[in-house]
Order: structure tokens, then sequence, then C-alpha cells
């Protein structure tokens, strides 16, 4: 299957994005964009480990509250956005591989194991990506993330 390059627009609207997630203390495992091939198409995947603090219906709240008021100012399409846990199998086996904070990696065609899965990646553009800080530190991040969500 023929991958698509990440468009210029897309590229910085998924740079702004991660940027202003960090600006507000969202607590991110990952975020950049996957080529996703099951659809054949390019998707912006977020991972926090917030899911295990809060829950999944409590995380995707919040997070859609900052998508609500932040989306669309960064160019972000919703269409292409996933939010889920840090430590989905995809996810972690690009956070165990990869460190990336401040800059952005290009990815092409790499397999990566985690646990008894291959997992291949065809393409990606990764913005943040690290090892969750403990559980203390992440609700101090939740907390600081919702008073600036509620003053913006």
């Amino acid at each position: 299957m023929h991958v698509r390059p990440l468009s210029q627009n897309e590229m910085e609207s998924g740079s702004q994005f991660t940027d202003r997630l960090h600006d507000m203390d969202f607590p991110i495992g990952f975020a950049g964009w996957i080529f996703a091939q099951d659809v054949g198409e390019w998707r912006f995947y977020v991972a926090t480990p917030l899911f295990f603090v809060d829950g999944a219906t409590a995380t995707t709240d919040l997070f859609l509250r900052f998508f609500d008021r932040f989306g669309e100012e960064c160019g972000m399409d919703f269409s292409s956005l996933q939010i889920g846990p840090s430590e989905a199998d995809m996810i972690a086996a690009l956070r165990k591989t990869y460190r990336v904070s401040g800059s952005s990696v290009e990815i092409e065609n790499s397999t990566f194991r985690q646990g008894d899965q291959q997992i291949v990646i065809r393409a990606a553009q990764l913005y943040h990506s690290e090892r969750d800080s403990g559980r203390e530190r992440i609700k101090a991040a939740r907390r600081r993330f919702v008073e600036k969500l509620e003053a913006a």
C-alpha cells in the first residue's frame, strides 16, 4: 500500500497541537502521526497515562474539552485524531524505542517487538515520546491542565 507523505500543513498542525498540550501541562506519553495501514490514512495519536489514573471516559471527556477549545486553532482535524492509553501495544513499542520532546522524528518501514507481537510501522512522524512519570506527578499535571483549561 502506498503511503501518502504528510503535508507540510499536517506536520505543522501536529507540532502545534503537541506544543499546546505541553503548554497546558496535559500528561502525554506519546503524540505523533502514524500511518494507519488498516484504513490507508494518517492518524494523529495522543497517548496519555490518564487512562490508567482517571479511566477512559473521564480522560476522553477532558481531552475533548481541550480539543473543542484549541483543536481548530492548531489546524487539527478531529476525524484524524486518536486518543488512547500510553501502554497500547503499538505506542508502547514506539515509546520504548524513541525518546522525543521539543523536536520530531520521522520513521519509515520499521518493525518492533512488543511482548509476543511484531508491530510494523510503515510511516510515522513523532513529536513526543517518553516514559510515564509516577502516578502523583500525572495527577498533579492533570490538575494544572484543568486549571489552565478553565482559565482559557
